[in-house]
């Protein structure tokens, strides 16, 4: 072989490696490009989700809160006529009781 061709031979070579590098730079370069990205929306994500998570507490805190206030509603607009009306009856029956026990002494 003549020197003339080695010496192609590893200009060759040396282009061959040189090309090699380059891409594996130029890769090495995409994927953390890419992993930057990926770790900027799960830091995204992580704040989203986390901003839904207190939004999910507060709407069940204000959802308990509703819920006491229409049950104390709804004892007040039902349960108090029924207690009035029992309040009624148990006059009513006292009332009674005592025109019998006046009704046997005056006779």
């Amino acid at each position: 072989m003549t020197m003339a061709k080695k010496l192609a031979t590893l200009e060759m070579k040396e282009i061959n490696e040189r090309q090699r590098a380059e891409h594996a730079m130029r890769m090495y370069e995409q994927r953390r490009e890419m992993i930057n990205e990926l770790e900027a929306r799960n830091s995204e994500l992580e704040q989203k989700f986390a901003e839904v998570t207190r939004m999910n507490l507060e709407s069940q805190r204000v959802e308990r809160q509703l819920r006491d206030e229409l049950s104390s509603t709804l004892c007040h607009r039902f349960i108090q006529p029924i207690c009035y009306y029992y309040q009624v009856i148990i006059y009513y029956y006292s009332l009674r009781s005592l025109y019998y026990h006046i009704f046997i002494i005056l006779q």
